[in-house]
């Protein structure tokens, strides 16, 4: 099983090389960035605020970047929820 930084760093990689990428790759982008905000959310689920910090030094991860991977995750499900809403 691979661990949590193997997984970050993964994704953190893709999107690195979908920055490089054109117009049509933006898509795949937002959906790495929702993984890595799945992942932010679940690293706080699990882990203690001590360790959280220390996984984001670890893995080179700024506060800032931190929450809008996990804005862009809710965002995400926000825009799945509302899909999948019927008329009434």
């Amino acid at each position: 099983m691979k661990t949590f930084r193997t997984l970050f760093l993964e994704i953190c990689l893709q999107m690195k090389w979908l920055a490089n990428t054109h117009h049509t790759a933006r898509m795949q982008r937002t959906m790495i960035q929702q993984k890595i905000g799945r992942l932010c959310y679940q690293a706080e689920k699990d882990l203690q605020v001590l360790d959280v910090s220390l996984l984001k030094d670890l893995l080179n991860v700024q506060e800032d970047d931190w929450s809008v991977y996990k804005q862009i995750y809710r965002d995400g499900l926000f825009m799945r929820i509302g899909e999948n809403m019927q008329p009434v």
